[in-house]
């Protein structure tokens, strides 16, 4: 058991990384609401390798492959359209941290 919370805890640091690269690669790229919306995961999966996530993990888990989801969705759509991929980066550009220990 401890081997394998310790390796759930090494993805969620991992995890956190790899957004935070995310967010550099779209901030390069002009596309400022995908980088704070990339920003906001890996301050998540940061907080998630330093709580208990034992009482919230499934819950988690389940919710961000909503909001992935959801995300890749509107993504498949907004290329359709000139303003398309605008307006979802500005909608993107509004999600902040919410710290769950507060």
């Amino acid at each position: 058991m401890e081997t394998a919370l310790n390796d759930q805890l090494n993805a969620e640091v991992y995890s956190g990384y790899l957004y935070l690269a995310m967010a550099a690669y779209f901030e390069d790229t002009d596309l400022s609401g995908f980088a704070n919306w990339m920003r906001v995961q890996a301050q998540e999966e940061l907080a998630h390798g330093t709580n208990n996530f034992l009482q919230w993990f499934v819950a988690e888990q389940v919710e961000e492959e909503m909001f992935a989801m959801g995300i890749l969705s509107k993504t498949k759509s907004a290329i359709k359209s000139s303003s398309g991929l605008y307006l979802l980066d500005q909608e993107l550009s509004q999600r902040i941290y919410n710290d769950p220990s507060e």
